[in-house]
């Protein structure tokens, strides 16, 4: 049964008839048992892992589905009459048995395929079906994360354990990244060391580290840490291929967001940008550093020797602001911080390790700049996840209160309410 927020976006989306099949629990096991082999069995458990959505275009679902021989991975796509040919062209490819499914379209649009049938991830698949092509003495390769159409994450085991991390992109756009964590490994920082390109630059294969993924983001041993770290990314320079994060274009990337969620508070958002990058705009210019991009406590792993730092996927030049106030942000969606407090409390922990143990830079200027435009950037970060709370669910959770939540959240940290 569709949950109220739900039915109120498809109603806003006639074209996409097929929608509701992803967004119904028990519609999306059903989807899945109509397509799997029987050699998968009955019993399987299907969870919408991931939602992409855009406007009477597409719905797009990455499923994770777990069977008595273990997890497997799929995609779904429910697409308008207009798509169709996209979507049935896909129902011809060959992935064989092992996978257990058959690529199906519905009568009313929705494909439903295996992992091994993404179009647009067939060189990242490779290390799936033949991993020791990719790493040597490979003999086994598991799913760490799944994007579908976007990003293919994979621990390569061998005989004695793992040996490394690959991931896969549709594009050569992992050269941006890879180029960051090369900076930064010559510069002694603790981050995966890139063992090189594979399939003209969409597989990057990573060493693996051991260690835990950190989780709460709240506590404050692990945020002076961070702030440690930080220190020491931002006094590396900016890679001559990281590019400088426009926080105005990606502004408006999130007000599309709100729009195709929660376009009664689109009003709201708008003024929040406005007034941001004006916040922004009159700060005093700072220097762009290393900035991770997309900084969090899941970024990190936590070792006997400290931590280290993951998926430097978004890494690009930015302001000092930046990294903080997306930490600020992924703990307020997470519900660990209220998402309308003055982030430098909050961050205090984080702030005070990041100004005292950068290698050369003078601590005051950064300091005047973080204080000056942490809340602005604080503002976008939170508008930025405005589709966090439908894309991850929280169970009985209404998300569409949650992101609209955001979004108040957002304007209080400029003094809009």
């Amino acid at each position: 049964m569709l949950a109220p927020d739900d039915a109120e976006l498809l109603a806003r989306a006639p074209g996409l008839e097929g929608a509701w099949r992803l967004l119904d629990p028990e519609a999306a096991t059903a989807l899945v048992h109509e397509a799997a082999h029987p050699s998968v069995g009955r019993g399987l458990r299907v969870t919408v892992d991931y939602l992409r959505y855009k406007p009477s275009t597409s719905l797009v679902a990455g499923l994770r589905v777990d069977t008595s021989d273990g997890a497997r991975w799929a995609f779904a796509v429910a697409g308008s009459r207009g798509h169709a040919a996209k979507l049935t062209k896909h129902v011809s490819t060959d992935v064989g048995v092992p996978d257990g499914f058959v690529p199906r379209v519905t009568r009313d649009l929705v494909l439903v395929a295996p992992l091994r049938a993404d179009p647009r991830l067939k060189a990242a698949l490779r290390v799936m079906s033949r991993p020791f092509l990719v790493v040597e003495h490979a003999e086994a390769a598991e799913v760490l994360r799944y994007r579908p159409h976007r990003r293919l994450v994979v621990r390569v085991d061998g005989a004695s354990g793992p040996l490394a991390v690959v991931r896969g992109y549709p594009g050569p756009a992992a050269r941006t990244m890879l180029a960051a964590c090369r900076s930064l490994s010559r510069a002694g920082l603790p981050v995966p060391r890139p063992r090189g390109l594979r399939r003209g630059g969409r597989l990057v294969v990573f060493e693996h580290l051991p260690g835990v993924a950190a989780s709460d983001g709240t506590d404050p041993a692990l945020l002076a840490a961070a702030g440690a770290l930080l220190a020491r990314v931002q006094g590396v320079a900016p890679h001559r291929r990281l590019t400088e994060l426009d926080c105005a274009h990606l502004a408006q990337g999130s007000l599309g967001a709100v729009h195709a969620l929660v376009p009664d508070s689109l009003a709201l958002a708008e003024a929040v940008v406005g007034r941001s990058l004006d916040r922004l705009a009159a700060a005093p210019g700072g220097a762009p550093v290393t900035a991770h991009g997309d900084f969090s406590a899941d970024q990190l792993l936590v070792h006997e020797h400290g931590v280290s730092l993951l998926d430097l996927d978004r890494a690009a030049a930015d302001g000092p602001a930046g990294d903080p106030a997306s930490w600020f942000a992924a703990e307020a969606v997470a519900g660990r911080w209220d998402a309308g407090a003055d982030p430098r409390e909050a961050l205090a922990p984080l702030l005070d390790t990041l100004f005292t143990c950068g290698p050369s830079r003078p601590a005051a200027p950064t300091r005047r700049h973080v204080d000056e435009t942490l809340r602005a950037r604080t503002a976008l970060a939170l508008l930025a996840r405005v589709p966090e709370p439908f894309r991850v669910r929280a169970p009985g959770a209404p998300w569409a209160d949650r992101c609209r939540g955001l979004v108040e959240a957002a304007a209080r940290q400029v003094g809009l309410t």
